[in-house]
């Protein structure tokens, strides 16, 4: 037989089985209703959201954390040869001067090559080429003038010079010069920049430079000659308009410009002459003209007549010619 409190213990049990199995029921009939799909989709926008998580913290860190980068490669920087430079200039036209002058004795060889050592690298001749055994002529540098430099990269140039220089020759006393004559050389510099000074890199060399010009002349853009009566009366206006502009104020000149001040005059500092010569032509169907002209002033100090070349633009407004720009020169082509 059971005890009465082992029975009401049993019953208890039974009871909290019976309790356990109708909750978990109800979990199940819970989970029954959710509408079908629902844990794909749930899936789904867990896996959007890492991604684009993800995504995000690349973006960030490719724009924060390369930042020094990017602005790095965004520096443009620009080289300049300071072997071109006018400091680079000078300094050829001073070694070229101290290179052109010598007295040909054994202390005027040595003030040379003195004056030469603030110039030459290190690996160079102390004479910088000159041959000092068999000189029988002093020497006397006259000026230097550029003929061109050339761009050799990483602060290294040629500079080429015209160089004048007296050859000359002394009796046996030492002092009268008995022969002299003059000297022109087409001077190649070598000159290299080390970051804190200019220097001669190799032996300068000697070339020759065509001074003459192979210019044919410049050509202008083909524009319709003007009519005759349009001619004559700009013709007219010229002459009018080239003696206010070298004789008259601003004030005065700009009554025969479009504009106020679109060009200065030359204020009483030449004196009109005459109109040499002029071609007019037509720029558009309105009353607007392209002149080239011809023109003689006459310096007031001297009385020296000098021809000149101008191109100017007139037009004609209210019944009379104004000029709305002078060597405008838009067009032309060098043959």
């Amino acid at each position: 037989m059971f005890s009465k409190k082992k029975l009401f213990s049993t019953e208890q049990h039974d009871g909290h089985q019976k309790i356990e199995q109708q909750t978990k029921k109800k979990k199940v009939k819970n989970r029954s209703i959710r509408p079908k799909g629902f844990v794909a989709r749930m899936v789904g926008v867990i896996t959007f959201w890492t991604l684009f998580g993800f995504m995000l913290l690349v973006v960030f860190v490719n724009v924060f954390g390369n930042s020094d980068e990017v602005n790095a490669d965004q520096k443009i920087e620009i080289k300049t040869n300071k072997a071109m430079s006018q400091e680079a200039v000078q300094f050829a036209k001073d070694f070229s001067q101290d290179y052109f002058t010598w007295v040909n004795s054994t202390e005027g060889i040595k003030q040379r090559q003195e004056a030469l050592v603030k110039y030459l690298g290190n690996n160079l001749n102390e004479h910088a080429g000159l041959g000092i055994d068999k000189l029988s002529w002093n020497s006397q540098f006259v000026d230097a003038v550029v003929k061109g430099t050339e761009d050799k990269g990483n602060n290294i140039s040629t500079i080429t010079l015209k160089v004048n220089f007296k050859l000359y020759q002394f009796e046996e006393d030492g002092v009268t010069v008995k022969n002299e004559k003059a000297g022109v050389k087409y001077f190649v510099v070598p000159v290299a920049y080390d970051g804190h000074s200019f220097g001669i890199y190799e032996l300068p060399k000697f070339t020759y430079v065509q001074e003459g010009t192979t210019l044919d002349k410049v050509t202008y853009p083909k524009l319709k000659r003007a009519e005759e009566k349009d001619i004559t009366e700009v013709r007219g206006f010229l002459t009018t308009f080239f003696r206010s502009y070298a004789e008259d104020p601003q004030d005065q000149l700009n009554y025969l410009l479009a504009e106020d001040d679109v060009i200065q005059g030359l204020n009483k500092t030449m004196i009109f002459e005459k109109v040499e010569s002029a071609e007019i032509f037509k720029a558009s169907e309105n009353k607007e003209f392209v002149i080239y002209t011809e023109v003689t002033f006459i310096d007031p100090d001297s009385s020296i007549a000098f021809d000149t070349n101008y191109q100017l633009t007139a037009v004609q407004k209210n019944g009379k010619y104004v000029v709305s720009g002078m060597d405008e020169h838009k067009g032309q082509a060098v043959k």
